[in-house]
């Protein structure tokens, strides 16, 4: 139904808040439609052809971190892989899995599946056998209608970042796409006058194909930042199935200001993490045998990086009252972190305790080496017994 007047009226009274800068988070809604059908901006490559059926199909996110797939005549008995795509759609991310029953409906929830801002664009895609299917856009038909709030382009970080976005401030925006009609809304600025705010944005449909772009008309903020709604009525053909970004840019520029995307209000629980693990001889490793090996012995050995940064690290048996080097080795065999030194004891034991090793918000894959003489002597791994 068309639901723009209410939309609209909820959308004034939020301009009258005009020393307020947005407040992060961000929901967005949209229909499912067949990948094949897309016309608006333009046809897609990719698609499963002909492509399996389609009664209706929603997805919605929420700024709380949570989405909701829903799709009813659909193929019947598929599992569908539920994924967002990147701007230019060279970057994916999978979300879940929606199971269809005989009939073709099926529902995927996940309630917190988004962290503390992370910002995504209403760009989902459901694919079976690595052809897309679905993706999530807009019709003419009742039910059919896109709902997102706008985000500066800066801030989309999942699954990649936007190359080519702007500075703009934004308070409030927000686009809607209802049957045929668009209402775009606008707020920039800090609230506080000032003749820089008064702009005029361009707002167009960015296709899926990253390249075909479709104009729906331009936003004039005042000095104060606020734009009178844009809303046009009838605006697409009555058959039209559409999916993009929609996206403005200031009048006569190229940079991105502001896209229509989702934006999570939801700290997720951090799971544990904890590197604790055996230590092998380098010499003695055979899966794979390695290199720049050393020729020390030792009895066991063990080391523990934990969740406030630090590295434990503990040998016994090694050679007597002698000095080992230990550093985290990355996965990619990139640039060594030094941990520190371990001195043995006259019975070959010896242990490091090194604090702060790795800053807040660090996630590491590597492995702990433990050198002497230039030649990696212990590195952490695992034997298989039995």
């Amino acid at each position: 139904m068309r639901a723009i007047m209410l939309v609209l009226a909820g959308l004034i009274v939020s301009f009258g808040m005009a020393g307020e800068v947005m407040a992060k988070g961000a929901d967005a809604s949209a229909a499912l439609v067949r990948c094949a059908d897309v016309t608006v901006s333009a046809t897609l490559t990719g698609c499963a052809t002909p492509g399996d059926p389609l009664s209706h199909g929603r997805v919605s996110v929420t700024r709380s971190g949570g989405i909701r797939v829903v799709l009813d005549g659909a193929g019947p008995s598929q599992d569908y892989d539920v994924v967002l795509r990147s701007f230019n759609a060279s970057v994916e991310m999978a979300l879940g899995v929606v199971t269809t029953d005989s009939a073709g409906d099926g529902e995927m929830l996940r309630a917190s599946i988004f962290d503390l801002d992370q910002t995504g664009l209403v760009s989902i895609a459901l694919k079976r056998g690595g052809a897309i299917h679905y993706v999530s856009g807009f019709t003419a038909l009742d039910g059919g209608e896109l709902t997102s709030h706008l985000v500066p382009c800066a801030q989309v970080n999942l699954p990649a970042t936007i190359a080519g976005c702007g500075g703009d401030t934004l308070r409030t925006g927000s686009v809607r796409i209802d049957e045929r009609d668009v209402l775009v809304t606008l707020t920039t600025g800090s609230g506080k006058k000032h003749p820089d705010n008064a702009t005029t944005y361009e707002v167009v449909l960015h296709g899926l194909d990253s390249t075909t772009e479709h104009p729906i008309g331009t936003l004039t903020t005042n000095d104060h930042g606020v734009a009178p709604a844009l809303r046009l009525t009838d605006f697409f053909a009555a058959d039209v199935v559409g999916a993009g970004h929609v996206l403005l840019r200031r009048q006569g520029t190229t940079e991105i200001q502001f896209i229509t995307a989702f934006q999570s209000t939801r700290r997720l629980a951090l799971e544990p993490a904890r590197f604790h693990v055996g230590m092998v001889r380098c010499a003695a490793a055979n899966l794979p045998t390695l290199t720049n090996c050393g020729t020390d012995l030792f009895s066991k050995g063990f080391a523990i990086i934990d969740e406030k940064g630090d590295v434990q690290t503990h040998l016994f048996g090694a050679v007597p009252k002698v000095e080992y080097e230990v550093v985290f080795v990355p996965f990619d065999g990139g640039t060594e972190t030094a941990v520190g030194t371990l001195r043995t004891n006259p019975a070959g034991n010896g242990q490091l305790h090194a604090r702060d090793v790795f800053d807040p918000g660090t996630l590491g894959v590597g492995q702990i080496v433990i050198k002497r003489d230039g030649l990696d002597q212990f590195v952490t791994g695992f034997r298989v017994v039995r």
